[in-house]
């Protein structure tokens, strides 16, 4: 079940090893969203994770479905 994530929890979340499978940043806030990439982004580098980045105005559904069903 999805579950919404303030950007406040989110380092404390990444740092202790929380790291879910897909998250989708919505907002207006460009500074949140850079920010959360880069976290995101720090958290995979140091685990055995694979990363895919899409934009909502340059992606469909069927990608991300795709995406995220996809195994490693």
């Amino acid at each position: 079940m999805p579950r919404v994530l303030p950007f406040a929890r989110l380092k404390p979340e990444l740092t202790r090893g929380a790291i879910e499978p897909v998250y989708l940043l919505v907002g207006e806030g460009s500074f949140c969203h850079d920010e959360a990439i880069r976290l995101l982004e720090a958290a995979a580098a140091a685990g055995p994770f694979s990363q895919d980045r899409l934009r909502g105005r340059e992606s469909g559904l069927e990608a991300l479905v795709d995406l995220a069903s996809t195994y490693p």
